[in-house]
């Protein structure tokens, strides 16, 4: 039942969306660790290039000199 919810919550909550109109040589990113991603097929008859890219470190630093 709260798994349901859950679900239900994500799908139809709509301040929780994002709806993206792709336009030639538009990118988009986003972290597949706190995203629910489902592809809409709304780009025919052209074409979408995805790149995967997954970082190796999960918490972010910077090296200082």
């Amino acid at each position: 039942a709260v798994l349901r919810f859950l679900l239900k919550h994500i799908a139809e909550g709509h301040e929780f969306q994002v709806r993206y109109h792709w336009t030639k040589n538009a990118v988009a990113i986003w972290d597949n660790r706190a995203t629910v991603h489902y592809a809409t097929y709304d780009y025919p008859p052209g074409n979408r290039h995805a790149v995967r890219v997954t970082p190796h470190g999960e918490i972010p630093y910077f090296e200082h000199p």
